[in-house]
């Protein structure tokens, strides 16, 4: 068994995952972590709260790695 396994199963079942984990988490995807932030945010549009939503493109901090 390779380590990601072991350590995904020990989070698993020690239950050390937050709820809105999409990554690495079987049927779970960019879709699934989409439909909850907009879900939040609609939600509190509807109980009029502040509701602000920031993007952060991180792709290129990764461009300087060998």
């Amino acid at each position: 068994m390779c380590t990601i396994s072991i350590i995904n199963n020990n989070l698993f079942s020690n239950n050390l995952l937050n709820s809105f984990q999409s990554a690495n988490i079987k049927h779970h995807s960019i879709e699934t972590a989409l439909l909850a932030v907009y879900d939040h945010i609609i939600n509190a549009m509807g109980r009029q709260q502040v509701t602000c939503f920031t993007l952060l493109d991180f792709s290129a901090a990764f461009d300087t790695i060998d």
